[in-house]
């Protein structure tokens, strides 16, 4: 295969190249020329959280307790991905809970 074009990609101490052939680079377009998902499957982050979502993720959580995976926990929260419901879970949840306990909700 003849070699189209190096790269180097410079880190702090060392310096790599990576050589793009014609297959990789067909690869690549393949890949970007896929079609997107639909909206309605399309998992998004950026949309607020709702109190229906909520439970979806605090039921899911408590079903694969004590271990964590946060693509299986996506799977059950409506319109949510992986990371979007790790950090509503650390970030809100999860301190919601703690809050309620200190503050005397038993």
């Amino acid at each position: 295969m003849p070699k189209i074009q190096t790269k180097k990609y410079l880190t702090k101490n060392q310096t790599t190249s990576k050589n793009f052939s014609e297959d990789n680079i067909a690869t690549i377009k393949a890949e970007s020329e896929k079609p997107e998902e639909t909206k309605s499957k399309q998992k998004t982050s950026s949309a607020k959280w709702t109190n229906s979502q909520r439970l979806q993720l605090l039921n899911a959580v408590l079903e694969q307790m004590p271990s964590l995976d946060w693509n299986l926990v996506s799977n059950k929260v409506e319109g949510k991905d992986a990371l979007s419901c790790r950090q509503q879970w650390n970030r809100k949840l999860l301190a919601d809970l703690k809050k309620g306990l200190i503050d005397g909700g038993t």
